[in-house]
């Protein structure tokens, strides 16, 4: 059995690409489907049971899912990513790589019967695909992002500082979006920035990158 993970923005697009899969094997195990970046990096680190393949829109509210997909592969070596897109796959593909994702596809394929059984059981096992497509397999991709320099916290916005500073102090949700005269959809969007800039897993982690470069 392999277990999938799913995220995408749009609600109408994660219920139909998490009934396709569902639908194309007994073998595959949707064990979370949600819509939000930081959703996505908690089931992935935290929660139980991990997914084997992360099927990741690359057009997420907020945050590119290239960002994401860097996020995670540089704390994981084994888990596979497969981007998906509404648009021409040029536009994610370098971006995808570079990310550590095992393969993209655009949407449209798989709308019009694009069996997409071969890019899980290639990213289940670690693989690109297809092979020779130019994207690594998820121990190379972890290994070359490994070796890359950490990301600089001072890429920040100074708003995207100043809310992780405030979380810092223990503020909350709300407090902060009082403070700042701006909406808690639009305090989660900062952290959501800050998280995928910095590469790291949570907020938490991203908080403690700044006190680590004495930004706050």
């Amino acid at each position: 059995m392999i277990h999938i993970g799913i995220v995408d923005n749009d609600d109408c697009a994660l219920i139909a690409i998490s009934s396709l899969i569902r639908a194309t094997s007994k073998d595959f195990s949707v064990v979370w489907q949600v819509n939000d970046a930081q959703q996505a990096l908690a089931h992935t680190f935290h929660y139980s049971p991990k997914a084997q393949v992360i099927v990741m829109d690359m057009g997420l509210c907020g945050i590119c899912g290239t960002q994401i997909c860097e996020c995670i592969r540089r704390h994981d070596a084994t888990v596979g990513i497969i981007g998906i897109t509404a648009y021409p796959t040029e536009l994610y593909r370098d971006d995808c790589i570079h990310a550590g994702a095992q393969a993209l596809i655009e949407k449209r394929r798989l709308a019009y019967g694009e069996n997409i059984a071969p890019l899980i059981r290639s990213a289940a096992r670690g693989l690109p695909y297809p092979s020779g497509s130019g994207f690594y397999d998820t121990h190379t991709a972890y290994q070359l992002l490994r070796t890359t320099k950490e990301h600089d916290a001072r890429t920040l916005t100074n708003r995207e500082l100043i809310v992780l500073k405030l979380y810092a102090n223990h503020c909350s949700t709300n407090q902060i979006a009082q403070r700042l005269k701006i909406t808690p959809a639009t305090v989660f969007s900062h952290v959501r920035n800050a998280v995928g800039k910095l590469g790291a897993s949570d907020k938490r982690e991203a908080i403690q990158l700044c006190l680590k470069q004495h930004l706050f």
